[in-house]
């Protein structure tokens, strides 16, 4: 079955262009990944530290395998720059 993933970033005041273009940059090595359909960043039009990324797999197993594959570091650099932890959940694609 297929799933989607919607994860929600909210940026430390001021740090929203940093956070959307690193998580940006997930994207790149993300769409590449074994079993995803499509990826992108999307940012709030009118909360310039607030982006989502929206995910869509073949399964939830092979987003897992694939949220494995970001190196530590990149994601060090994302959560510092967060006001708060991320929060995401998947959804059946119907």
């Amino acid at each position: 079955m297929t799933i989607a993933r919607i994860n929600e970033f909210h940026a430390t005041s001021g740090q929203g262009d940093a956070l959307h273009e690193l998580l940006t940059s997930f994207t790149n090595t993300i769409r590449g990944a074994q079993g995803c359909i499509s990826v992108n960043a999307l940012r709030s039009q009118t909360d310039s530290d607030f982006t989502v990324i929206y995910e869509v797999w073949e399964s939830v197993s092979a987003h897992e395998a694939a949220a494995r594959d970001i190196p530590a570091d990149a994601v060090a650099s994302a959560i510092a720059l967060l006001r708060e932890p991320p929060v995401g959940q998947y959804f059946d694609v119907t």
